[in-house]
Order: structure tokens, then C-alpha cells, then sequence
């Protein structure tokens, strides 16, 4: 794997970040004037999909849905990817609810003020807001998400009204493995490693422990939020350190990795 950096410059205070290599930049240019050395490992890549009739058919009837749902940022973008093919705007009578402040600002970019924003932190707060606030019996909703979102949120909601879901993005693990990299995390030569996404997750793990056995340490994880760090502390197998940003997207994860190595100064 050609890697962006020198390996052997990794040591107990570096930062190995995890995220798609867009959201890395962003976290690298947070965390600049820290001092802390930042490496991008990406595990994953999101890519818009080629649209299928169901989602073509949604997309040009878009009038017909009253409510659309966005659960991500990716998701809005790919969403308005496809949807400027049909060089209209966006209906004004249609409302939108997004699952937080990084997917509403990712929504404002395109002129549209959400009208529900989630208040709370994880899908399953969503999930709790949407049925209080937002879903009704006689509402026409369009669910966007990717292709590795679970199901959960589309069965739970359909249960009250009528929702139909298109996926306009695919979240694609990558088979980089760089065993150099994964070597220091083994020897404990690293300070932290950053996951936005329990997809990330799953991908470093698959790796991790095929190279070795068992670790003799925990690894030590910022996470960007208590869903990913809920995923993670219940499907890692062994003893893990891990820190959540106290609020989820760049700027939760550079205050919590610097007040980290704050700790450790003598």
C-alpha cells in the first residue's frame, strides 16, 4: 500500500485517523496548530450509486412525498448528486428532517433549512424524535441512506406511516492492509486511532486480527460519537480505551484528542 507518510515517524503521540480521506483533511486542519503528528489511514470510501428505476422513480416524483429523511452527510450529498439530473429544485412544499447539526449544515449548503433537526447524538435518538414530533399516519416519506444503514429505522417508522427508502450511496471497505502501520498499533507504538463509523471499525478489525493473535494491550480509540463507540465496545472481543467526543463531527474529536495528550503531559 503506498501510503502519504513515513511509518516510522508514528510513535506514542500520533494521531491515526480511520475516516474517508475527506473527513481526515478536515480533522488533519483542526488539529494543525496542536502540534500532534496526523496520519490518514482511510478504511472506507463512500461513492454515489448508479440509480435504479426506484430510485429514478422517487426522485422524479419527488412532489409526491411530503417528508424526506436524511441520516448522513454523504446522504445529502449523493441525494442532490442525483437529483440535479433532473435540473429542477428542490419542492418547497416538502419537509426535511436530518439526524443532526453536521447533516443540517451539509443540507444548508444546498438552500434548504431543515425543518426538523435531531436534538440527540445517535440513530436511536432520532428514532425517538421523529416518532414524537415529526412522523403522522397521513405523510409521504422518502428515507435517504446508504447501502450498509440498517434497516431498523426504515421498519420502525413504516410501522406509522408510509415510508419508502433509496439508497444513494455505498459505503465500500477498503483492502488496503498496510502491515507495517497495523504493526505499530500491535507494539503499542501509536497514541490514538480515530473511527467516525462503525463500518471503519469493522474493516480495522478484520484487519487487526488477522495479523495478530491476541493484543497484549488495549488499543486506545477516540470515537466520534456513542453510536460508534457503542459498536464497537460490543463487537470488539478484547479489552479497548476508548474516548467519545463529547459532541459528534471535527470539532468534538479535535477537543477531545488534545485534551488527551493534555493528560499525559508531565
Amino acid at each position: 500500500m503506498k501510503t502519504p507518510y513515513n511509518i516510522e515517524d508514528i510513535g506514542v503521540r500520533t494521531v491515526i485517523s480511520t475516516q474517508p480521506a475527506q473527513q481526515a483533511i478536515k480533522l488533519k486542519i483542526a488539529l494543525s496548530e496542536s502540534g500532534i503528528p496526523f496520519f490518514s489511514y482511510p478504511l472506507i470510501y463512500t461513492k454515489t450509486v448508479k440509480p435504479n428505476k426506484t430510485i429514478q422513480t422517487a426522485l422524479h416524483n419527488l412532489n409526491n412525498f411530503s417528508l424526506v429523511i436524511f441520516t448522513s452527510k454523504n446522504g445529502v450529498i449523493s441525494f442532490f448528486k442525483l437529483f440535479s439530473f433532473y435540473n429542477k429544485p428542490f419542492p418547497s412544499n416538502i419537509e426535511t428532517a436530518v439526524i443532526g447539526k453536521g447533516t443540517a449544515e451539509a443540507l444548508k449548503k444546498y438552500g434548504i433549512i431543515p425543518t426538523y433537526i435531531n436534538p440527540g447524538e445517535t440513530s436511536a435518538d432520532f428514532l425517538t424524535y421523529l416518532k414524537k414530533f415529526v412522523i403522522q399516519p397521513n405523510k409521504k416519506i422518502l428515507l435517504v441512506q446508504g447501502n450498509l444503514a440498517p434497516e431498523s429505522l426504515n421498519e420502525s417508522l413504516s410501522k406509522a406511516s408510509n415510508v419508502q427508502r433509496i439508497n444513494v450511496y455505498e459505503t465500500i471497505l477498503s483492502q488496503d492492509i498496510d502491515t507495517r502501520l497495523l504493526s505499530k498499533i500491535k507494539n503499542n507504538n501509536y497514541g490514538l486511532l480515530v473511527f467516525s463509523s462503525p463500518s471503519a471499525f469493522i474493516n480495522f478489525k478484520n484487519h487487526f486480527l488477522k495479523l495478530i493473535n491476541q493484543p497484549e494491550k488495549p488499543i486506545r480509540i477516540i470515537s466520534i460519537g456513542r453510536t460508534t463507540t457503542k459498536y464497537i465496545k460490543e463487537n470488539y472481543p478484547y479489552p479497548v480505551e476508548i474516548f467519545t467526543a463529547p459532541e459528534p463531527g471535527t470539532e468534538g474529536l479535535k477537543n477531545e484528542i488534545i485534551n488527551y495528550f493534555k493528560k499525559l503531559e508531565p
